[in-house]
């Protein structure tokens, strides 16, 4: 039961703060202080995803019935984070565009913006890094839960052998009687 209630509050802390974040960028399109409160969209964004990595790890400790229930769940504020992003990086091209104005250049019969297209590239090199990060994030995860189940079973294995230890002092002591 304890473990369901970590990722209860898990659950409850991530659409608390992907609340916040879907008003601030629609706020955003409106506000005179749009970087601020792009870097603060940004770093809540990144703890939205460090709480949907804590909830993944959560989900191993529950039973297999809630398990299946909320890894759907966790799938699906995946997606709507993703989509969260998504908004941020439209509402910044477009504010981009209206600072700067897009450069077309025309290539024979095809227009090419070429201001989006260093945009996109940058949005994709910009995803790929945030990919990595939350790899990162999940080994180091990973790697930490290894290490204190292994830290558990190196004390289970110390527990087994004093018991063994003990069993067999009493079965000595009951032979020499």
């Amino acid at each position: 039961m304890g473990d369901s209630h970590i990722y209860d509050t898990y659950e409850k802390e991530y659409k608390t703060l992907y609340e916040g974040i879907s008003k601030k960028i629609a706020s955003l399109k409106t506000s005179d202080q749009r970087n601020l409160l792009t870097n603060q969209i940004n770093r809540e964004l990144e703890e939205a995803d460090e709480i949907l990595g804590q909830m993944e790890m959560e989900l191993m400790s529950l039973s297999p019935q809630k398990r299946n229930q909320n890894t759907v769940t966790l799938r699906t504020y995946k997606d709507s984070l993703k989509k969260l992003k998504k908004e941020l990086n439209t509402a910044s091209l477009s504010e981009r565009d209206q600072l700067l104005g897009s450069q077309i250049v025309m290539l024979g019969s095809h227009a090419i913006d070429i201001g989006h297209e260093e945009t996109n590239q940058r949005s994709k090199l910009l995803q790929g890094t945030d990919r990595l990060e939350n790899a990162s994030k999940r080994l180091e995860g990973a790697q930490r839960l290894a290490l204190e189940t292994e830290a558990i079973g190196i004390s289970t294995l110390g527990d087994l052998h004093r018991q063994r230890n003990q069993i067999e002092r009493t079965r000595d002591g009951t032979d020499g009687k």
